[in-house]
């Protein structure tokens, strides 16, 4: 019998079935080979990875059977169409539920193109790794807490995870290896200094009682408890506090040896601001923000950086990079969110004043979940800059850097004396307001207060246990005589609604920018972006079935406009703000005529690790003053007890709405039992004088009552039991030395090279064995000796004979070692700067491995040097590749190496004024300081800010500030470029170029590609530059103060002709002025008889060959960096050493400018510049752009006084040339 026809529908149905065996083929065969590969090192494979195996076999079956049975009828193809429908949900469940482990199947391939050379070098290495720390893989070690799995392995091969466990050993390295003053025993004293009153320590500190020192070591013993319980820290910068206590802080100050922890969003100097993204990590800060640079003038002490959720958007405080931190009260619990991590450091004792930041609570969530106390200060009162966030430029609900403290008498004090350091001169954003005393005394001498209790928000009712907290609170003002009104004010849930769509306008795009792949994302946050991404029809649909068929109004608003605003759209939202805020402000000013109000800062207590996920919207007790932009504080009151607080019997979980749902999914008193809760005082903008005051008004009263809790408890009762060390294990978990040695492997990675346990040659020791991690070159070490003394002797290190004066070498090639055992192939060769070993002069030779030690101590920096400045600039770009690169005028040169990368990779230049919206990651802002030809200053920082905020790099030409003058990674540089041929060389005889960086990832890319691009130095050319730079301070200051002379004298003759011209104007106005007024009173017919006036005698004329008028008669304008600094407060920070021996003179004509060099004596006219002695060139014989006028000076060595009056004697001789052929023309 003829098999059926189906035409193209049977067709269509062979060819899906036989795809679908051939993919189901090719995972059985990936699997299976990577089954055999984790058999092959001798550990059993998961589970799930043969459950995988074998259901995948028994789909090809399937599949073959079913094609077979279609060629006879049409009744299987109906079967098949369900069997389908059924199997297709069963691999949706699959996917989900096991997701995680079928990522392996990737890991061969991607082992084999990215890493190793065959599956089993990665299956082999990752068990012998495993096999070294003694650990058994299993299923939990594959997909559990050590995360030790393929989506791990990715980001070792140079994506996130390897970046997030480094830095976690990186932390565990310098606590293992802290001074024993912070591992040793709590003492008497230190429980003196831990039950002190900051006010206390600081006037102790003032009488010279303690020294900050004492202090620190107290604090910093007790947080690395607090750490290794509750894993709150991310930087541990204990030593270099010690140091800051020791010189740098302000013994006198308000602050005085005061430890302050840091949310780890806080730039401060030395140290990385990841924000919990493992993309900010291995570039540490160049110099201290402006928060910690007015704390350290307050004389506190910065010491620890606290944890934080990755997006900054949560409750919780979890990421990649420092792990999850977790609540002092219970493990299983947040401290809170996103300031979390000082929570817990302040709940456990581990400090008594820390800084975060509040966008939807984040100050008052922690306090809340942790059981500590806070400010939630309102936008203009603290300072915010010198901080790094998620989301940059979000300006629909601003965020406000906040002060936090273990008690009220303590944050106080601290708000107080950092409003009294006058933020507004650190910060532009702050608004001068002083602290305001009258306000502080109205509301402790106000005898009755009317107090405003909001008991719900009409979204999330709260928890029986945080309805206690505030019936607490009530009943004692009650008592006290306060009157109390239960308020109803302007719908909450709308501004709930309107914050929300404000927050997250861009689409949850800026902060999800951050993340690399395999990162974690916090749970609620993954839900927002989940519910952005999804198509704008499903989402109405899916709006439309909440709203009516769950008639559930209040998650439908939320979910209505829940995607990304247009600028219109935006605007509106904006708009509808404004109004909201206007509604709130009639309504407490003319309505409830409050003085304060009480409500609780959240629906329920802390929430359990992972719990955002269903309760990321239930915020609005805290958003709804972030939109109002209302001062807030949060009091501590008691502790979730299961025999009070448990729920109703007529509560009804299935009658909320969704956000009560997400919030009440968690609830349970047993769980949460010994759970802190607080409750929250709310005033007005600006009231932080009035609402701490009543704070304190409120817990007097719980107090009479009995209700006040005993902050200091946990840091009285320490245990001592066992005080043996508080030194915890280096690796944790065993989590990092697994981690480790898997990196080790790696040897093209590089990562930030960690002080603390250098070795003695540089690289960077992991404490088990001598196999070193990959690091940047050795800089030798500097102690404190100054520039001119190290160099003389930062290459000391690179002696080998016993010559004083370092030998020329010329050789381009060099012999290998005569004895077989010391040979070592390239293979086998580490990345290290050699000494004493070199090969072939491209890559390295004596000469220019000296010139790159000193020049890496001079600049800070790991140091490359190249054929010329221009050949090193050349070597930057090809590094960095950017697609655009923001430029000033400046050196026509780098404009000539920017137009062939523009040829090679398309890249376009941008001007250097450009907005930072045209900058993106990856993007280059060449800054040349000073600048060429004119020698004026820009500000490094300022850039700096503009590029980083953008993601892109900071690339700075500093040749016209050679080291001891500026040193622009202290202002944020990312590289630094010199033309070494001018102020190293110094004696116009040698081309070079330098690049200085940093990142070690970029030192060693530049290193290997150099040999490729073949622009290295000659040997000659390396020996000259190290007799050049013995005495490089003493050139560079010598010519820098030559120049700064001769400009004030040139500068100072052209402002008094300029303040004399301003002075006879006003004097001539006045004249006509006082003329007009007499003729107007004299009759007209009168006006032809009125006498004149006896001429004035007049001032007496300059003598035309005076010094001053030959200059004004040549000279119109000047231009040097030592003009802008009166008028430029950055400048002097920037360049203390001097403003830089080079400046710009324009003449009155072109013919001036062209006959000027021929009259002088002592400066050469010739490009270029940098050597002893002085030059002059007329800018426009090579480079065509300037104006003809413009003559570039650069002042040499030479006494100042006799430049001076060769400079005068060549402009004379322009002046009498010029007036000889003017007598010539009139005859």
């Amino acid at each position: 019998m003829a098999r059926p026809n189906y035409g193209a529908l049977g067709a269509t149905f062979k060819i899906v079935r036989i795809l679908q065996a051939v993919c189901l083929i090719a995972i059985i065969g990936m699997t299976a080979n990577f089954v055999s590969d984790i058999v092959s090192s001798n550990n059993t494979p998961p589970n799930v990875v043969i459950g995988t195996l074998s259901v995948t076999c028994i789909a090809v079956l399937y599949c073959a059977i079913t094609y077979i049975l279609f060629l006879d009828n049409i009744l299987p193809m109906l079967i098949n169409t369900g069997m389908d429908s059924m199997l297709l949900i069963a691999v949706i469940v699959v996917a989900v539920s096991v997701g995680k482990p079928l990522s392996y199947l990737n890991c061969p391939a991607i082992g084999k193109v990215d890493a190793f050379g065959s599956t089993y070098d990665f299956t082999s290495s990752l068990g012998n790794s495993l096999d070294k720390s003694g650990v058994t893989m299993n299923y939990n070690d594959w997909i559990g807490a050590t995360k030790t799995n393929c989506l791990e392995m990715k980001a070792i091969w140079g994506l996130s995870i390897s970046l997030c466990r480094y830095k976690q050993l990186e932390r565990s390295t310098r606590i293992a290896n802290l001074p024993t003053a912070f591992t040793n025993p709590i003492t008497s004293q230190d429980r003196d200094i831990l039950t002190k009153p900051i006010e206390e320590l600081v006037q102790d500190v003032h009488k010279a009682i303690l020294r900050p020192v004492d202090i620190l070591r107290t604090y910093g013993k007790v947080a690395i408890r607090a750490h290794e319980k509750t894993n709150c820290l991310t930087e541990v910068m204990l030593p270099e506090a010690e140091a800051w206590a020791e010189k740098d802080i302000n013994t006198k100050g308000p602050l005085a040896g005061i430890p302050v922890s840091l949310k780890d969003t806080v730039v401060v100097g030395g140290f990385d601001t990841s924000v919990g993204f493992s993309c900010n990590t291995g570039t540490p800060a160049l110099e201290d923000g402006a928060m910690v640079r007015l704390l350290k003038d307050a004389g506190a002490i910065p010491y620890v950086k606290t944890n934080i959720p990755i997006s900054l958007l949560s409750f919780e405080s979890t990421n990649d990079v420092w792990g999850r931190c977790t609540n002092p009260h219970n493990s299983k619990y947040s401290p809170g969110g996103s300031t979390g991590g000082e929570g817990a450091l302040l709940a456990y004792g581990g400090g008594r004043i820390g800084i975060g930041s509040d966008v939807a609570g984040s100050v008052r969530a922690p306090a809340h979940f942790s059981g500590i106390y806070s400010l939630r200060c309102s936008t203009g009162r603290w300072p915010k800059l010198g901080m790094k966030t998620s989301m940059a430029g979000q300006e629909g609900i601003p965020s406000v850097f906040s002060p936090m403290a273990r008690t009220l008498v303590d944050l106080v004090y601290f708000s107080k004396s950092m409003i009294s350091m006058k933020p507004w001169n650190y910060d532009y954003s702050v608004h001068p307001i002083e602290w305001r005393k009258d306000q502080e005394d109205a509301a402790k001498e106000k005898k009755v207060f009317r107090i405003g209790v909001l008991r719900t928000d009409g979204v999330v009712d709260p928890a029986p246990a945080c309805v206690r907290a505030l019936e607490q609170a009530v009943s004692a003002l009650r008592e006290e005589g306060h009157e109390i009104v239960e308020v109803n004010p302007p719908s909450p849930y709308e501004a709930l609604v309107i914050a929300s769509q404000l927050l997250n306008s861009d689409g949850c795009k800026t902060f999800y920018s951050f993340y690399r792949t395999g990162e974690r994302d916090d749970a609620g946050a993954a839900q927002m972006r989940l519910y952005m991404n999804t198509p704008r029809p499903l989402k109405y649909l899916y709006y439309l079935w909440v709203k009516h068929v769950r008639k559930d109004h209040i998650w439908a608003g939320l979910l209505e406009n829940w995607h990304e605003k247009t600028a219109v759209e935006q605007w509106r939202w904006v708009v509808k703000r404004e109004a909201f805020k206007a509604r709130w402000h009639d309504w407490w000013q003319n309505e409830a005529k409050i003085d304060f109000m009480l409500t609780p800062p959240n629906a329920t207590p802390a929430v359990p690790h992972g719990g955002m996920r269903d309760a990321v919207s239930s915020c609005g007790y805290t958003f709804l003053f972030n939109l109002l932009d209302y001062t807030c504080g949060i009091i501590p009151v008691t502790h979730v007890d299961k025999a009070l607080d448990q729920l109703p019997e007529s509560f009804r979980f299935q009658d909320l709405n969704g956000v009560a749902q997400g919030a009440y999914k968690h609830y349970d008193a047993n769980a949460m039992h010994g759970l802190p809760v607080a409750i929250q005082v709310v005033g007005q903008r600006l009231q932080e004088e009035k609402i701490l005051t009543i704070m304190q008004r409120v817990e007097d009263a719980m107090e009479k009552r009995g209700g006040k809790e005993d902050r200091l408890k946990e840091a009285k009762n320490i245990d001592t039991a066992n005080q043996g060390s508080l030194r915890p294990s280096l690796y944790p978990g065993g989590s990092s030395h697994r981690i480790l040695h898997t990196i080790k492997q790696l040897r093209g990675l590089q990562f930030p090279q960690m002080d603390s346990t250098s070795n003695a040659n540089g690289t960077v020791s992991d404490g088990i064995d001598n196999d070193p991690l990959p690091s940047l070159p050795p800089i030798p070490s500097a102690k404190s000796y100054s520039p001119a003394t190290q160099a003389i002797h930062a290459d000391d290190h690179l002696n080998i004979i016993e010559d004083v004066a370092p030998p020329l070498h010329v050789a381009t090639t060099f012999r290998y070692a005569s004895n077989p055992d010391h040979l070592k192939p390239s293979t086998e060769a580490d990345d290290e700067t050699l000494s004493d070993t070199h090969i072939y002069s491209r890559i390295t030779a004596p000469s220019t491995t000296r010139l790159e030690a000193l020049l890496s101590t001079l600049l800070h920096a790991p140091s490359l040097t190249y054929s010329s400045g221009l050949a090193a600039l050349h070597a930057a770009y090809t590094l960095l590749t950017p697609r655009h690169v923001s430029i000033g005028n400046g050196y026509h040169g780098s404009h000539g190496v920017l137009s062939l990368h523009a040829k090679l990779s398309g890249t376009k230049t941008l001007p250097l004024d450009c907005s930072p919206e045209d900058l993106s990651p990856g993007d280059v802002i060449h800054l040349e300081t000073p600048l060429n030809p004119t020698g004026e200053a820009y500000d490094i920082a300022f850039f700096a800010r503009k590029a980083h905020s953008r993601g892109a790099w900071l690339l700075v030409d500093a040749t016209f500030g050679p080291p001891g003058l500026q040193d622009p990674f202290l202002q944020g540089a990312d590289l630094v470029m010199h033309s070494g041929t001018k102020y190293i060389g110094g004696h116009s005889d040698m081309l070079c170029g330098v690049l200085a960086t940093g990142r070690g990832e970029w030192w060693e890319t530049l290193r290997r590609e150099r040999a490729w691009l073949g622009s290295v130095m000659g040997s000659m050319e390396g020996w000259l530059g190290v007799r050049s730079l013995r005495t490089l301070e003493l050139r560079v200051k010598r010519q820098s103060e030559n120049a700064e002379r001769l400009v004030g004298w040139l500068s100072g003759v052209l402002r008094k002709e300029n303040e004399e011209k301003e002075k006879e104007t006003d004097m001539k106005t006045e004249k006509e002025k006082e003329s007009e007024s007499e003729t107007d009173t004299i009759p007209e017919k009168d006006k032809q008889l009125k006498p004149e006036k006896d001429p004035q005698p007049s001032s007496p004329s300059p003598s035309p060959s005076s010094s001053n008028t030959i200059i004004l008669r040549t000279i119109s304008h000047i231009q040097h960096a030592s003009l802008q600094a009166p008028t430029s407060p950055w400048l002097p920070l920037q360049m203390p050493g001097g403003y830089g021996p080079v400046f710009a003179l324009t003449l009155k004509t072109a013919r001036m400018a062209r006959r000027l060099p021929s009259k002088l004596s002592l400066f050469h006219h010739a490009t270029s510049l940098g050597g002893v002695e002085s030059l002059i060139e007329w800018r426009v014989m090579s480079d065509r752009t300037v104006d003809p006028r413009l003559m570039r000076v650069s002042v040499g060595v030479e006494r100042w006084e006799d430049l001076k009056e060769d400079l005068l004697g060549g402009c004379k001789a322009l002046v009498e040339e010029e007036g000889e052929d003017g007598e010539r023309g009139l005859s």
